[in-house]
């Protein structure tokens, strides 16, 4: 009887140190991709500036992972625009005969390091208007964005850091900017 409670004992003994390997491997595991996630988490931002070449709105990543762009967002005192044009209407300006535009839209993969204006406008009498109108207030954008593990955010103009969401999925209603939509598996194309 001696030999089977010894037997018994050793097959708890294995039976625990089975289940400690097991919760050290799956705790282990969940560490490695809370890492590789935050290796990989984007960091938009977008922001109003301007310089002797120019101003306008630039978009950058200086995180160490890609943001896949979900939509974009463009408003003007409140009011949503439909594109660039839009925006100078808006804002009562003559349409800017050197303007360097960008659309970001859905399906849109801005990789770590990626910097581009959104929208420039050479040194011009336009440039220098945009400038004075206090356009920094005035024009909203909006960049709903996620990382390649399905971590979403929204960058806000001049927004230090973007506020986390759920989901991009809650798009603004209507045409967006830009006007390129990306029809989802169940809409015919």
């Amino acid at each position: 009887m001696a030999v089977r409670s010894w037997d018994t004992t050793l097959a708890f003994l294995a039976v625990v140190a089975a289940s400690i390997a097991a919760t050290a491997a799956v705790w282990s595991n969940l560490q490695q991709r809370q890492h590789l996630v935050m290796s990989a988490r984007p960091h938009l931002g977008v922001g109003f500036g301007m310089n002797k070449e120019g101003s306008g709105w630039t978009v950058h990543n200086p995180g160490p992972g890609p943001a896949f762009v979900e939509w974009m967002q463009v408003t003007v005192d409140g009011k949503r625009q439909r594109d660039w044009p839009g925006v100078f209407e808006a804002l009562e300006l003559p349409r800017p005969a050197h303007a360097h535009p960008m659309y970001l839209h859905q399906g849109s993969v801005l990789p770590a390091g990626f910097k581009k204006d959104l929208f420039w406008i050479d040194t011009s009498d336009a440039a220098d208007m945009l400038s004075r109108r206090d356009v920094s207030t005035r024009v909203d954008i909006r960049v709903c964005y996620c990382s390649a593990y399905d971590e979403c955010w929204q960058a806000v103009a001049g927004a230090v850091t973007p506020p986390v969401l759920d989901t991009c999925e809650t798009r603004p209603p209507g045409i967006p900017f830009g006007g390129f939509v990306v029809p989802s598996p169940a809409e015919p194309g």
